[in-house]
């Protein structure tokens, strides 16, 4: 092996790091891989390279060290303080003689691993968001018809059981009504997950914390239910401006890493509690746990790259680092508190978007909302899928309203070229051959009167087209599967806007 003073006259002042290592000691070091650590060449010298390594990393640097011909390999090593570094080593090629030191290069690539890392995250998530959009979508039309015509029967059947013995009618109701929260529970699941596997991941909005939240949480029951009783404080908080779909996920791995930080089979005994409270102008999201607990040491490393505290294999050690990467770019903060036996609590402090900022719902979503009762409308429903059409018809119908349906785009401009005059226009966006956004494009220049009266119909799978479409119309927008009664609602709200506007 070189002398120490021709090592250094050839590595001292590269910038890539460099370490010999006999019988797994390092014999030399140069000050690129010892800035790497934050150490100093005389921490180095003489020291056993896996002291430099997680324990739980050490047996794969042993089996790799006592190779003959080692090949290149990342490792993931422990800084000054505790924080962890990815380094690459790299075998150097004809220094030294026969049997001695082996030499090594080493890069850092923890940042171009990370992001790496996101990536393939973001690729997969994509791919799976793209397969259970596609999903929702085809699920939320049948699930339309399903809940309107379930809706319809509510209304009419009471009327023909008028007659029957009275514990039938009480049964043939009970029986509906059940079917309804079914189908009801599985609008809300489709909801949800329509949420988390949006196509638009860079677009942003005022989003509701506590709903967002309770969308999060219902992601993430069917891992919490089988691990702890779930405890929920949903308090208002000022509306956030962010991406659905990214800060959905932070709360979801939050909530996940609450379910694994509890032992299996203990299910009673295990609490998960979840809070949304305002703080000043903050929105405040804390996820606790009554676990084990983070030791004191770890408490500081828990949100750098890499680190975890799960076997070697078994975690990434990315959830917190990405987390707390999305919060950061919403100028927000992730704090945690932890208590060995007692448990740990995540809090996500964001600004809040000042009142004059804040989105409201153009739309009733809830009973507690609805507008009151109008005179008859005549309605327009435009739609390919002749179930959703005739859903619509029938439930509106019932109200007392009068309703015309078209099979498509097509038809529909045929109709509107003969005769426009129309309340209400429910409309779908995506129709094979003519879309909605043509059907109301052409209405712009050849009806403009009637443009303020669409309503546009979505399944929840959007193009970009379809997105700057939206940006640019402040018509209301209704997703399928519809709540109970949002038809008959809108309507009302729509009718109701166009006479404020009439006077």
């Amino acid at each position: 092996m070189p002398s120490r003073s021709e090592l250094d006259a050839w590595f001292g002042q590269v910038r890539e790091g460099v370490v010999f290592v006999r019988e797994a000691r390092c014999v030399y070091a140069n000050a690129s891989f010892a800035e790497m650590l934050d150490l100093s060449l005389s921490d180095l010298r003489d020291r056993a390279l896996a002291t430099l390594l997680p324990s739980e990393d050490r047996p794969s640097l042993e089996a790799w060290i006592g190779e003959r011909d080692p090949a290149p390999v990342e490792l993931r090593f422990v800084r000054r303080g505790g924080s962890r570094r990815l380094l690459a080593l790299t075998p150097l090629t004809g220094v030294g003689p026969e049997g001695a030191a082996q030499g090594f290069t080493v890069r850092d690539v923890t940042d171009k691993r990370l992001l790496q890392s996101e990536l393939l995250v973001a690729d997969r998530m994509m791919s799976v968001g793209a397969l259970a959009a596609g999903v929702a979508h085809d699920i939320n039309n049948p699930l339309s018809y399903v809940l309107g015509n379930l809706e319809y029967l509510s209304a009419e059947l009471p009327k023909a059981l008028k007659g029957a013995a009275r514990e039938d009618g009480r049964d043939f109701i009970e029986a509906l009504g059940e079917a309804r929260e079914g189908a009801e529970r599985v609008r809300r699941i489709v909801s949800d997950l329509r949420a988390f596997a949006r196509a638009d991941s860079e677009g942003t909005q005022a989003l509701d914390i506590p709903r967002l939240v309770e969308s999060a949480v219902n992601m993430a029951f069917v891992e919490i239910r089988h691990r702890a009783r779930l405890e929920k404080v949903l308090e208002p908080t000022p509306s956030v401006r962010a991406n659905e779909a990214r800060l959905g996920q932070v709360v979801l791995n939050l909530l996940l890493n609450a379910v694994h930080a509890l032992p299996a089979g203990h299910q009673q005994k295990n609490k998960i509690r979840v809070r949304t409270y305002s703080e000043g102008h903050l929105a405040c999201i804390e996820v606790s746990d009554n676990g084990g607990g983070i030791p004191p040491e770890l408490i500081g490393r828990i949100f750098d790259p890499f680190f975890t505290t799960k076997p070697w294999g078994t975690g990434t050690g990315l959830g917190l680092a990405m987390a707390h990467g999305v919060v950061n770019e919403l100028s927000g903060d992730v704090t945690v508190k932890s208590q060995l036996g007692q448990g740990t609590a995540f809090t996500v402090s964001l600004p809040g978007l000042p009142a004059s900022a804040r989105t409201a719902p153009r739309l009733p979503s809830d009973r507690s909302e609805r507008v009151a009762p109008s005179a008859r409308a005549r309605v327009l429903v435009i739609d390919d899928d002749p179930l959703i059409t005739s859903t619509l018809r029938r439930t509106l119908e019932v109200e007392g309203h009068g309703v015309s349906v078209c099979a498509g785009g097509a038809e529909a401009l045929e109709l509107l070229d003969r005769d426009a005059d129309f309340d209400v226009v429910f409309c779908d966006l995506l129709m094979p051959g003519v879309t909605g956004m043509e059907v109301y494009g052409w209405v712009a220049v050849h009806r403009p009167e009637l443009g303020p009266s669409f309503v546009f119909m979505s399944g929840g799978v959007f193009t970009e087209h379809v997105h700057r479409f939206l940006e640019t119309r402040d018509n209301p927008r209704i997703d399928k599967p519809f709540a109970p009664g949002q038809a008959g609602e809108i309507v009302r709200a729509v009718q109701l806007s166009q006479s404020v506007c009439d006077t």
